[in-house]
């Protein structure tokens, strides 16, 4: 801080006007003057870890910001990846959906029965046939389909048979197939003309 100035103890602080009022000096007013007033020559001197600090800060306002324009690109992209992915889960909702409107539209049956008032029979879409011959035989259809698997059972203690015929091809070889004992069952294998017995 700057030195105040001195004022010389013999200098007049005050002397009388004409009127007899005791009224300050100018040598006094501008000491003190001086003397009130902040000293121009007052510099501020920062310790070396001030110092330090400081530049570190700058240095840590520089990289904030650099991260604040990373992170601001980054949830651009993110953004763009969300719609993208939000479309795609659309895309997928809606393939779904039909998929399981085509799968309800499609019914399927494991087994089946019939009697002789079903004969002659061709089997749906089904992998098995119980045949009650009690009332009179019954004729199978068996269309050729590559691959195939038929299973032909006879329920019934009857004498009646249960025939198994081939609309191309043969059965293990023979134009028909029958299944005479209360029962017996036959399991039938297409290789797309013909029908094996397995």
């Amino acid at each position: 801080m700057a030195k105040l100035p001195s004022f010389a103890p013999r200098q007049e602080i005050a002397v009388r006007d004409q009127t007899g009022r005791l009224i300050a000096t100018p040598a006094f007013l501008r000491w003190l003057d001086l003397s009130l007033r902040p000293s121009v020559d007052t510099v501020v001197e920062l310790s070396e870890e001030q110092q330090t600090q400081i530049e570190q800060n700058t240095i840590d306002i520089a990289a904030n910001a650099t991260q604040i324009a990373t992170n601001t690109g980054n949830i651009a992209l993110n953004a763009g990846n969300i719609a993208t992915n939000t479309a795609a889960i659309a895309a997928n909702v809606a393939a779904i959906a039909l998929l399981r409107t085509d799968l309800e539209s499609v019914t399927v049956k494991e087994m089946e029965s019939i009697t002789f008032a079903d004969s002659p029979h061709n089997p749906g879409d089904v992998t098995t046939v119980l045949c009650d011959a009690s009332s009179g035989a019954i004729v199978v259809n068996l269309t050729a389909e590559d691959g195939r698997v038929l299973n032909i059972k006879k329920t019934d203690s009857t004498t009646n048979a249960v025939t198994l015929t081939p609309a191309t091809g043969t059965v293990e070889g023979s134009a028909t197939a029958p299944i005479t004992l209360s029962g017996m069952s036959l399991t039938v294998h297409c290789d797309g003309t013909n029908w094996f017995i397995v």
